[in-house]
């Protein structure tokens, strides 16, 4: 009698050490040679003619940083596995987070108090490729190494949920106490490929004609980053000093003047997309037309200017 029980005390604990033991997988052999954060850094930074990082190591870059961001920056780097993430967009998320530290704010006011306009394109256009290069770089890494096996339901149900905290539709409806933000230009690939060869300065027209809308963008931004700290002081002093009901008068008509602001940003930058591309196709053209003349010796004819318009504006989307 006690053999038997000992015998099904044993396959009891058997049977139970093979799920646990298939849950707790050991780590694979080839994690160990997963690039880490840092390595994908400086690999596209070499890859890209010392863009991103102008020839500094990341403790060079990060020595002029208070405590808090040099802390913040070596959390993100050293503390991050490039293969937890479960999904691009988890990646995606964590690359912006990692460029604003990285590479500084663009929506700063003190930004906009020193530098003058040119400046501002400058450093914002550079700003901007740097990003786009750590996000692609990041995710295609991500990509490659990535194993569904290693995303469980709880992990992937809490990125859905992020996911869904900062959509657009919530971003609306916190409104007034926060105002939604609008998506930056992005800077061109055939434009970038040449700012990256030959410095910024050589192709400063034309990111001046590709980003016409960033400066206004970045405008509203750096207003609705200095607008939601505002507008909780504003309400904590209107609270102190008035009753609950005028209060609530308050928020509507906040509401309705930040409503009706939106909607003339948003009309303005929409209003702003078709005549920057003309401006783009117009410029394409005119070049066109001189290469067609330097080549051929004439002007093209009107059958040949409809096929260059044609192609030109199927390269720039325009219907």
């Amino acid at each position: 009698m006690k053999l038997m029980i000992r015998l099904l005390g044993i396959l009891i604990l058997f049977s139970l050490s093979g799920p646990l033991a298939a849950q707790a997988r050991a780590p694979r052999c080839e994690s160990v040679f997963l690039p880490t954060v840092l390595e994908v850094i400086q690999q596209l930074d070499a890859k890209n003619n010392d863009f991103i990082l102008q020839g500094h190591s990341i403790e060079d870059i990060g020595k002029d940083f208070s405590w808090l961001r040099r802390r913040k920056l070596r959390k993100l780097i050293n503390d991050t596995d490039l293969q937890t993430f479960v999904s691009d967009k988890a990646v995606e998320r964590y690359a912006i987070e990692l460029g604003t530290v990285l590479f500084g704010k663009k929506e700063a006011v003190d930004r906009w108090i020193r530098q003058d306009k040119e400046t501002r394109l400058e450093d914002s256009t550079v700003m901007l490729i740097k990003e786009k290069l750590l996000q692609d770089g990041l995710i295609r890494t991500w990509g490659e190494i990535n194993d569904p096996r290693d995303a469980g339901i709880f992990r992937r149900s809490l990125d859905k949920i992020w996911a869904i905290q900062h959509s657009r539709i919530l971003e609306w409806m916190r409104i007034p106490m926060v105002l939604p933000g609008v998506k930056n230009q992005e800077v061109p690939p055939d434009l970038m490929f040449k700012i990256i060869r030959d410095g910024f300065k050589e192709h400063a027209e034309e990111a001046r004609i590709a980003l016409k809308s960033q400066s206004k963008i970045e405008a509203y931004n750096t207003f609705r980053r200095v607008y939601s700290a505002t507008f909780l002081g504003i309400v904590l002093v209107f609270n102190a000093h008035t009753g609950y009901h005028k209060l609530q008068d308050y928020h509507k008509q906040q509401v309705t003047e930040v409503v009706t602001q939106l909607q003339e940003t948003r009309k303005n930058v929409e209003s702003a997309i078709p005549k920057i591309k003309q401006e783009q196709f117009e410029e394409a053209y005119r070049g066109a037309e001189a290469d067609f003349i330097k080549k051929w010796g004439e002007p093209p004819t009107e059958a040949e200017s409809q096929i260059i318009k044609a192609r030109i504006a199927e390269a720039l989307n325009i219907k």
